[in-house]
């Protein structure tokens, strides 16, 4: 390299050392919350925590450049922060729950449905009506991403400890069901009581603060088999604790990835993605139940290349389904995932051969099982193999 390109290598370094520099500056936390779209925003339990500086954005030089090229890229609205929680620092997420655009289109869905922001704060509509409607309505221009079952009026039982809420909490509460529901989701099945979830530390503007959990299981993909074969069991549990442990609701998800599951530094699995869920409230008051409803539901496979098929219909059409079985054998442990990755017990060592034959024909009879077969029972016997291999090999 001649001295005139070294010239011009070190000017273009200190320009965009410049522009990183002006661009992080720029990145205040304050203007991210958008309060002036409240009460259309996900609500206020934060802002006292932000405003006096216990949430920032971290200052760590992967996570300044990761919140760099989200801004940039206006991609996905999550940044990295850290939360003074008492004597102690918590690692975080700040999330938006959308990317710009997408909250773009739902402010025009509101100016149009309910008129300019300055009337907002005079509103005297009756938002548990405007959350009923919400729930039964599903067309080209509403996307309904929480599907409550079988009676979607009765959405009392996905309110914060099951409390009434005031006129303005409503109608964050149906901002959270229209943009991303996450933040319901993550109070239902709270951190603190053992939930698969990310402790959630409350909302100012539009801005939720939620617990950094760990590392995605999706970068793993290259560590050792054993360690991979633990995370296994243990999204397997997660799929069962999600449809069976809740007192009254089971959780199926319609969307598992190794990107939305993660794994923190305790090797706790949680899920970090509820966006789309489908809730199913196994001891509803209605008495206007489907015949169906108390025989266990089993989620069609269908036989294609890059798909993965599922009737939501038939989900809440029953009590109990293996919906979530199904996805986890599916997208995360098949060697047909549809998502574009390996499978995430690929590559087993030769000592494991007969284990990880058994494990590939029982996580085929999950993915498709045989007439007779319940993936529950299946999947707990992918469990008991994990179990055994670990116990003798690893």
């Amino acid at each position: 390299m001649n001295v005139y390109s070294t010239i011009v290598l070190n000017g273009l370094i200190v320009i965009i050392s410049f522009y990183v520099y002006k661009s992080y500056s720029a990145l205040n936390i304050i203007d991210l919350t958008e309060l002036n779209k409240c009460p259309f925003c996900y609500g206020k339990t934060a802002c006292t925590n932000l405003f006096n500086g216990n949430i920032k954005m971290n200052s760590s030089t992967s996570n300044i450049f990761y919140n760099l090229i989200n801004l940039v890229l206006n991609s996905k609205n999550v940044y990295y922060g850290s939360y003074k929680h008492q004597s102690s620092y918590k690692d975080i997420v700040v999330k938006k729950l959308a990317n710009d655009n997408e909250l773009k289109n739902f402010d025009t869905y509101i100016r149009t449905r309910f008129g300019v922001y300055s009337n907002f704060q005079k509103m005297e509509k009756n938002f548990k009506t405007e959350i009923s409607k919400f729930l039964t309505t599903s067309t080209n221009d509403v996307d309904v991403k929480l599907k409550l079952c079988p009676d979607p009026h009765a959405f009392d039982i996905l309110l914060p400890d099951g409390h009434d809420l005031s006129s303005e909490e409503y109608i964050h509460f149906y901002t959270m069901l229209y943009v991303n529901p996450e933040p319901i989701l993550m109070q239902i099945l709270n951190a603190s009581h053992g939930w698969p979830v990310p402790h959630f530390y409350g909302s100012c503007g539009r801005l939720v603060i939620v617990e950094n959990c760990g590392t995605r299981i999706s970068s793993l993909m290259d560590s050792d088999w054993c360690h991979r074969a633990k995370l296994a069991r243990d999204i397997l549990h997660l799929a069962h604790n999600l449809t069976y442990l809740h007192d009254r609701l089971s959780v199926y998800l319609t969307d598992v990835s190794l990107d939305n599951l993660v794994v923190s530094e305790e090797g706790v699995v949680k899920i970090v993605d509820l966006e789309h869920t489908i809730v199913v409230d196994r001891h509803p008051s209605s008495t206007d139940l489907p015949q169906s409803w108390f025989l266990p539901h089993h989620s069609y496979h269908q036989s294609c290349d890059n798909c993965f098929a599922y009737s939501a219909d038939e989900v809440c059409a029953h009590r109990i389904s293996d919906h979530n079985f199904y996805a986890v054998c599916k997208e995360v442990l098949s060697n047909t995932t549809t998502l574009g990755h390996q499978w995430l017990l690929h590559s087993p060592p030769p000592s494991l051969h007969g284990e990880t034959s058994l494990l590939s024909s029982l996580i085929e009879s999950c993915v498709d099982p045989p007439p007779g077969v319940l993936r529950k029972n299946v999947a707990a016997q992918i469990i008991q193999t994990i179990d055994q291999a670990l116990l003798e090999k690893c």
